[in-house]
């Protein structure tokens, strides 16, 4: 984050070639709370993500189960495919829902991606 705790531009990131541009920012929650940004099927799959990995589980992998059902339910129902495991932005979610605590381990990968680069 910068001094603002913004998000820092994806395009600093390590990661940038493997991740979709569509990160679910502020601006464009903002955005789609308002309905001025249509919603995509990266974020709704990210929206899903935040709702299970915020929820207290004894065993992660019933919650993982939980978020995949549930995530195609509502990609099926929006008329977008399912998750795909072999897409790397997917998998790193599900691998993340699989740990004890999914919101650290997503903070810690996007935390290394950025290394040392500028904050600008």
């Amino acid at each position: 984050m910068d001094g603002n705790g913004n998000l820092l531009k994806q395009s600093l990131s390590a990661l940038k070639d493997v991740f979709p541009p569509d990160r679910l920012t502020r601006q464009r929650l903002h955005g789609l709370l308002q309905g001025s940004v249509q919603l995509s099927r990266s974020d709704l799959i990210n929206l899903c993500f935040l709702n299970w990995a915020a929820r207290p589980f004894s065993n992660p992998q019933i919650r993982f189960a939980a978020f995949a059902d549930e995530t195609n339910r509502l990609l099926n129902q929006c008329g977008f495919s399912e998750l795909y495991s072999t897409a790397p932005y997917e998998l790193y979610l599900m691998m993340c829902l699989l740990c004890e605590k999914p919101l650290a381990v997503l903070a810690q990968v996007w935390e290394r991606a950025y290394g040392d680069r500028d904050q600008s």
